[in-house]
């Protein structure tokens, strides 16, 4: 049941009143969206002005989602200070249907991956919250560097990502024929750490995000299979080299491109799963970034676990499991 909305209906008579109206919705205790909008909100028309409102939304007496939607209005003006905050919610214990919550509010501006990781390496997150992160950022293709580096230390993540190298592909790939199990490398695929459904298509199941996979076993060779797993940038289809887009206002959109207008670029954006079109005249960078999928995903992956999740892949598209 939706929580009761304040009353907006003086905001035309005393300003002080709409922004206290909306400070109620940051406050509001059953609806995480709509106290999100509420702090998102107090921030944009209160701007500074409303710090100390929203600095106390932000204390640690707060229940989560107060602190969410804090950090979320305090990121429209002072993005260090968000920062910084937002560090301290994730130094603790948070519910995983919040992790997107906080990092949208900073990957969608141009500083605000490098301002939070900062602030990450003051304050780390904890191990968990920092892994559903990661499997968070790995789902929407987004993979801003610093960021991804402080939870990945804090997640115990911090190596060096395999490489497929000639000796590392025809050795593992001796291995997948001999002893993979495709039907456990299903189970692989599935799993929620890695998103693979989230951005993969197989059998008219998963998204869209990243090629259909249907029949990759039968129309690449195994070795090729793994080099493009492992290192997602060797080989990129052109229509699923993705793009990063920032606007003047700092606003960032990653995604694919898609049909635009006249005057407009637009793109399939990764994370809000919808077509953004923007006025080229609005844009002030526009860079290519390859593969959506990271680099590294795979490192924490047991000899055996790789061997069954290739074997998988290898048969798609051949008639078995």
């Amino acid at each position: 049941m939706r929580s009761p909305q304040p009353d907006l209906s003086k905001r035309n008579a005393d300003p002080a009143c709409y922004v206290e109206s909306i400070r109620e919705l940051a406050c509001t205790p059953n609806d995480d969206e709509m106290g999100l909008a509420g702090g998102v909100a107090l921030g944009t028309i209160g701007g500074t002005k409303s710090l100390p409102q929203l600095t106390n939304l932000a204390n640690p007496g707060r229940v989560v989602g107060e602190r969410i939607a804090a950090a979320a209005g305090i990121a429209v003006f002072d993005l260090r200070r968000a920062s910084a905050f937002t560090s301290k919610i994730l130094s603790r214990d948070v519910p995983p249907a919040r992790i997107s919550q906080l990092l949208a509010q900073f990957t969608q501006r141009k500083a605000g991956p490098d301002s939070l990781a900062t602030a990450l390496d003051r304050t780390p997150a904890t191990r968990d919250n920092a892994r559903l992160a990661l499997r968070w950022l790995h789902s929407t293709g987004l993979q801003p560097a610093n960021l991804v580096a402080a939870f990945n230390k804090a997640a115990g993540f911090d190596v060096e990502p395999l490489r497929a190298t000639s000796e590392f592909v025809a050795k593992l790939g001796a291995e997948v024929r001999s002893r993979g199990d495709a039907t456990r490398g299903r189970e692989i695929f599935c799993r929620a750490d890695l998103a693979c459904v989230n951005c993969h298509s197989v059998g008219g199941e998963g998204g869209n995000i990243g090629p259909d996979l249907n029949a990759i076993g039968s129309g690449q060779p195994l070795d090729f299979i793994i080099g493009a797993v492992l290192e997602p940038n060797r080989e990129v289809k052109e229509s699923f080299e993705a793009v990063e887009v920032t606007t003047k206002d700092g606003e960032t959109y990653t995604g694919f491109r898609a049909n635009a207008g006249d005057g407009e670029f637009a793109l399939r954006d990764t994370v809000r799963n919808e077509v953004i079109r923007i006025r080229q005249d609005r844009i002030s960078q526009q860079r290519n970034i390859g593969s959506v999928m990271p680099d590294g995903l795979f490192n924490q992956f047991t000899r055996e676990e790789l061997i069954d999740l290739f074997r998988y892949l290898a048969e798609l598209g051949k008639g078995k499991p």
